[in-house]
């Protein structure tokens, strides 16, 4: 069985809540969709402060998002009115899983105990008709459709205006390392990142830039002092400014 939209412009509703890293592993998810219908009106049901990663980014139509503490019944409502053709679920936690049954919609997910039944389609989590990449395994969501998706590296679409930190840098190949994790168990030591990073060096000239956010600047400096080459430290105040370094 292969599900093909009525229409040559589906409108889609992709839901993928969470971090950065999860957000970004998405990518490739919001690709194939794009592959497999270009004309498709993607909607993106995400949380506070991830669109600002995909500023300008034309892969994305909307964006909606689901705010700690206030009732879903309005933002299930809303999302009703859409009228989406289809919802992609790829977290399928319990908040998403009941948000995908909300829109009446046609709707793919993973199977997750209590959660099946809101899905028109559910995935096995150990199914893998790709490989046991997530970014990959997201994608036998759409394989569930009849589908084949082709997979393509992660990626954030680039800012039309890069950021001011890379002007004073030579004109060499460029890296971004971000030392900082808020999960302390997470944490690699300085001297690591150094380590990798001179290697880096060694092999070809490298334009360095260490990146954290606010409040992070203590191990950003640790990683910058201990390069034996110029580097250029800097606080990203926002996931927008980040963007623009990368």
């Amino acid at each position: 069985m292969q599900w093909v939209p009525e229409t040559a412009r589906p409108k889609i509703l992709l839901i993928q809540f969470r971090g950065v890293g999860d957000v970004v592993l998405v990518t490739p998810l919001l690709d194939a969709l794009r592959q497999l219908w270009p004309e498709a009106e993607i909607h993106w049901l995400t949380e506070p402060r991830m669109p600002e990663l995909f500023l300008g980014d034309p892969r994305v139509h909307a964006f909606w998002l689901r705010r700690r503490g206030p009732a879903l019944a309005p933002l299930a409502r809303a999302l009703r009115a859409e009228r989406f053709d289809l919802v992609v679920d790829s977290q399928s936690l319990p908040v998403p899983a009941k948000l995908s049954w909300a829109t009446g919609a046609r709707s793919v997910g993973f199977k997750k105990r209590g959660r099946t039944p809101f899905y028109t389609w559910a995935v096995a989590l150990s199914d893998h008709a790709g490989t046991g990449y997530t970014a990959d395994h997201k994608l036998d969501l759409l394989r569930a459709l009849g589908h084949r998706p082709l997979l393509s590296e992660p990626r954030l679409c680039p800012h039309d205006a890069p950021h001011a930190v890379w002007e004073n840098l030579p004109d060499h190949r460029r890296a971004v390392v971000v030392p900082s994790t808020a999960v302390a168990h997470k944490r690699w030591p300085a001297e690591r990142f150094v380590a990798v990073m001179e290697a880096v060096q060694s092999r070809a000239p490298t334009a360095f830039v260490v990146a954290g956010g606010p409040g992070e600047q203590d191990q950003v400096r640790a990683v910058a002092d201990g390069c034996g080459f110029p580097v250029s430290p800097i606080t990203a105040n926002s996931l927008g400014e980040f963007v623009r370094i990368l």
